[in-house]
């Protein structure tokens, strides 16, 4: 083969390999701009999204504000004792769930022994001192079961099966189903039924007693 056609072939290659560069380096560049566009549509679609979402909450809000005005002050004594009773089932599953979902957590001594100050906006001051209810986690010989057994515990169901609704105090035989385990193990469901008490003559409806 002639030196001329070697430097051609040589350039023929150089050219296919350009080429194809240029058209790789053109296929990563639209890509890129394909994801760009649809992240920019997907941005659009959340944030309108998003948008309805919060509308959708202020008249949720509004609407329901406006209902519970209006049974609140209906004539109808049947109305205005049902949305009572309403209310306040609904405040004792709020606060039950607020209650066990940190009493019963942990996973180590030092939540254990935070479980009453995390609450201490829904509970007494006389609840939170009770040490039969908030213990330190230790036995009769003052070894740290937390620590030593490596225990974890969590809420994994909570049901309500009555409550009595008598004056400012409600009273709620509740079931608490909890998941424990200890390091290195799978999870056990425990059952364990309570009586949660609260009182709402407060600012903040409280839990003043646990059984």
């Amino acid at each position: 083969m002639s030196k001329k056609a070697k430097i051609l072939e040589v350039i023929c290659c150089v050219v296919v390999i350009l080429l194809g560069f240029f058209a790789i380096k053109h296929n990563i560049q639209q890509g890129a701009q394909e994801v760009n566009h649809v992240r920019c549509l997907e941005k659009k679609s959340n944030t309108k999204l998003q948008q309805e979402k919060n509308k959708y909450y202020k008249n949720y809000k509004k609407y329901k504000s406006l209902a519970a005005q209006k049974a609140y002050l209906n004539k109808d004594q049947k109305v205005r004792d049902y949305y009572k009773d309403f209310t306040e089932d609904q405040l004792i599953r709020k606060r039950s769930r607020q209650f066990f979902s940190i009493y019963l957590s942990w996973s180590n001594s030092r939540d254990y022994l935070q479980r009453a100050h995390k609450l201490d906006k829904i509970i007494t001051p006389q609840l939170a001192q009770d040490k039969n209810i908030f213990d330190n986690g230790k036995d009769v010989t003052g070894h740290n079961i937390i620590k030593n057994l490596g225990l974890h515990s969590r809420l994994n169901d909570l049901t309500i099966y009555s409550n009595n609704q008598m004056s400012s105090n409600k009273i709620a035989l509740i079931k608490v189903v909890q998941e424990s385990w200890r390091q290195d193990e799978n999870p056990g469901l425990s059952n364990s039924f309570y009586l949660l008490q609260i009182n709402s003559d407060a600012l903040v409806d409280q839990v003043i007693r646990l059984k």
